[in-house]
């Protein structure tokens, strides 16, 4: 009886060391990375921009002077994945609504109506040159794949070809302001509305209001991402009860999609297959099975104050006072920094060779258009595919390795 009792108690400590792995490995994945910015002065980071290859991070934060009584704009940038930062200060006064990066370019909207409102940085945000001193508004930009730029303002939708130095009114929009965005599987762009969402088939010329179940105007915090299937998720925080909403035909209809969101949850967004969530005090949280179970992340409160939070591809950042932080979602494969074997293709928009940089070498590759036709199929010779014979339109163009793994991007054909 002694010795069945004593492996009974071995049997129970293997399990009990076994489950213990098992929490930890998944601690493991649901743990936020301090990018270790500057956070001496206690910087309360209100603005953060990521580059669509993660490479290129900014934040921006306000610091009054009192000698001058005047608020400095101080930006904050990493052009090594967060390895590294550089801060500068400018004399700009007043804080802006957008900031964004397009390939190795910063772009700030500045609220100050005394200067120009479109600024642009080609040195990682050290000088600020004009763009354009029109867009006067706060109203976000749409960058579509496309190429174009729009942004609307007072019921008028106006469009650029040139990245923001010009600007030509399309005519008039959806009577309300676009707030953000995402590129559906069809490339429909998707949009939240100040009480709803609009959709675009056509890269953004013209816009369609989707029948989407609430329209309250005063909702201020929102949301829209993309799962991995392409379903499209909508969060609005509301009171008494939240709204989640979600689009399984590329923005057209909506339908509510009940979930047992945290406490005070003020904003929600997949980051590859798992869901993130934080509430008005700063929790974290995080969801794998589609938003049915929430567990707390580590740490919970990465932050003291939480400004916002984004994603980029299958990473999600969080940034206020006083830091920014980091979630990548293990089970995509997505690096963690620098990476020879990271997927790009230039030029893009193009009009005939696309050349592919990459450490992998790709055997084949299909083009397909928007209606998930293949219309182009053939080998990879010298890390070059021939777009020539393409119409003007927007494609999928997705290569292949020998051993079959496969890697997509959307190319626009001029």
């Amino acid at each position: 009886m002694f010795l069945f009792n004593k492996l009974i108690k071995m049997k129970k400590l293997h399990l009990i060391t076994l489950l213990s792995l098992l929490f930890s490995v998944n601690q493991t994945k649901a743990q936020w990375k301090d990018l270790n910015a500057p956070k001496s002065n206690y910087e309360d980071y209100q603005l953060f921009a990521v580059s669509d290859n993660g490479k290129n991070l900014a934040a921006l934060s306000g610091k009054f002077d009192m000698t001058t009584f005047k608020v400095n704009l101080i930006y904050t940038t990493s052009h090594d994945y967060g390895a590294t930062w550089q801060v500068y200060q400018t004399k700009q006064i007043g804080g802006g609504q957008t900031m964004f990066w397009e390939g190795d370019d910063l772009y700030v909207q500045s609220a100050n109506a005394t200067i120009a409102n479109l600024m642009k940085s080609s040195d990682f945000g050290a000088t600020f040159t004009v763009q354009n001193s029109l867009y006067n508004t706060q109203t976000p930009i749409i960058r579509s794949p496309n190429g174009k730029w729009y942004f609307e303002n007072s019921s008028i939708l106006n469009y650029s070809t040139d990245k923001g130095a010009n600007w030509i009114q399309k005519g008039l929009g959806t009577g309300q302001y676009f707030i953000d965005y995402v590129v559906a599987n069809n490339g429909n762009i998707v949009a939240t509305v100040n009480g709803g969402a609009a959709y675009s088939t056509d890269g953004g010329d013209t816009w369609t209001f989707s029948n989407f179940p609430s329209n309250d105007l005063k909702t201020i915090y929102n949301s829209i991402s993309k799962s991995p299937d392409g379903t499209i998720f909508i969060f609005k925080q509301t009171t008494p009860t939240s709204l989640v909403c979600k689009s399984t035909d590329n923005g057209v209809s909506w339908q509510v999609h009940n979930l047992s969101l945290p406490a005070n949850t003020r904003k929600l967004l997949y980051c590859g297959n798992d869901m993130i969530a934080y509430t008005v005090l700063g929790s974290t949280y995080k969801s794998t099975d589609g938003g049915v179970t929430f567990s707390v992340m580590t740490p919970a409160n990465p932050l003291i104050t939480v400004t916002d939070m984004i994603v980029t591809n299958s990473t999600v950042y969080i940034f206020g006072l006083s830091g920014i932080y980091k979630y990548g979602n293990s089970t995509t494969g997505i690096a963690e920094s620098l990476t020879d074997n990271k997927f790009s293709v230039f030029p893009n928009p193009c009009k005939d060779l696309i050349n592919l940089k990459s450490g992998k070498r790709y055997d084949s590759y299909t083009i397909t258009n928007l209606t998930g036709q293949v219309v182009g199929r053939n080998s990879v010779s010298n890390n070059q595919i021939d777009f020539s014979q393409m119409k003007a339109g927007i494609y999928l163009l997705t290569v292949i390795e020998k051993g079959g793994q496969k890697e997509s991007v959307k190319i626009v054909k001029e």
